[in-house]
């Protein structure tokens, strides 16, 4: 009633923002913020704050070590299921004849080849053989790789034609086969 008997003095009746501006709220440009919406807005803040700061330490200190363990572990176990699923032969002894110098054929002895090759096999009984038939086998290596001609032992295609070659002659050599790879361990044409 007190609103309507201003209203008939001709006066308009206080808004109720300006009551609670009366009250001891403070007004900014219209929009009103009480010290218990303050409040709140400081306890919400800080406990956002201490969440996000916990949470970024738990997360560093538990979350990340954990998630690396598991993601490593399960790596692990990938790779080992590959190398399981590949069955990767087993490499055997090499025995190494080196620095073979042989002329090529038709060079005139103007050009060389200096070779170092590497018989491989998994039996330590054929690995002994080669030892003990080292000349003859030094001799088969210098026949083989002399009949060849320069433009042959260029050419890395024809290559593995010579192993091949040198694996079959060694193979006659040896008294029973066993030999697995012939490798080039060092091959230098001049």
């Amino acid at each position: 009633m007190a609103d309507e008997t201003q209203e008939a003095k001709g006066q308009e009746a206080p808004h109720p923002a300006d009551k609670a501006t009366a009250a001891g709220g403070e007004s900014a440009g219209g929009a009103q913020i009480s010290v218990h919406t303050l409040v709140v807005l400081a306890i919400t803040v800080a406990l956002y704050a201490g969440t996000v700061f916990a949470s970024s330490g738990f997360t560093e200190k538990v979350v990340v070590p954990k998630l690396s363990t598991w993601l490593v572990a399960k790596e692990a176990r990938r790779l080992a299921e590959e190398v399981e699923a590949k069955e990767i032969p087993p490499f055997g002894e090499v025995y190494v004849i080196e620095d073979l110098v042989v002329n090529p054929a038709h060079s005139g002895g103007m050009r060389y080849l200096c070779a170092s090759v590497g018989l491989e096999s998994d039996s330590p009984e054929i690995i002994q053989e080669i030892a003990l038939r080292d000349a003859q086998i030094k001799d088969c290596l210098i026949q083989i790789l002399g009949s060849k001609t320069v433009d042959e032992l260029a050419a890395v295609g024809s290559r593995e034609r010579v192993r091949q070659e040198i694996r079959a002659r060694i193979e006659e050599i040896l008294p029973e086969p066993g030999l697995d790879a012939v490798y080039f361990v060092n091959f230098v044409l001049q």
